[in-house]
């Protein structure tokens, strides 16, 4: 599942279907934009500026911790193999994306975030993303589990 949990609120149903589909020892990978605030300041996301890539509002947006994942996960039973949190590989990412959204170059023929994701938002979208992941409020991560 690649950056689409931050969208899905009912995670749990989802998470319930990967179990169901899955042979035993059977792996499924998520790779989401997830909270990693230590104290979690905000359950409800208010501390995120929208608009952001994947939400325009707040109430479009369930990002939950990497705990909660493994939890919700767990529970229909797939076990955690690897987790990867890639904050810093993203960061410098992101910087060159928005970089390149900001060049002089902006002919047709040069696919970048600012054509997928529509020119007037992009700037401000990528900003609080990085923002956000500059604070220490949220991170890509990986998780890699396995169905028992």
């Amino acid at each position: 599942m690649l950056h689409v949990g931050m969208n899905i609120e009912a995670k749990a149903t989802l998470f319930r279907e990967f179990a169901r589909v899955l042979q035993p020892g059977g792996k499924v990978a998520v790779y989401d934009v997830m909270r990693v605030d230590s104290d979690n300041k905000s359950k409800d996301n208010t501390d995120i500026r929208f608009p952001v890539p994947w939400a325009s509002t707040v109430e479009n947006s369930f990002v939950e911790s990497p705990a909660r994942y493994k939890e919700m996960l767990e529970v229909e039973g797939l076990s955690l193999l690897e987790e990867q949190n890639r904050r810093d590989a993203v960061v410098e990412h992101m910087e060159k994306q928005r970089a390149s959204s900001n060049s002089a170059d902006k002919s047709a023929s040069s696919l970048n975030l600012g054509i997928l994701m529509g020119n007037t938002s992009i700037k401000q979208k990528l900003s609080n993303m990085i923002n956000a992941l500059n604070a220490g409020i949220i991170a890509p991560v990986i998780l890699i589990c396995q169905k028992q």
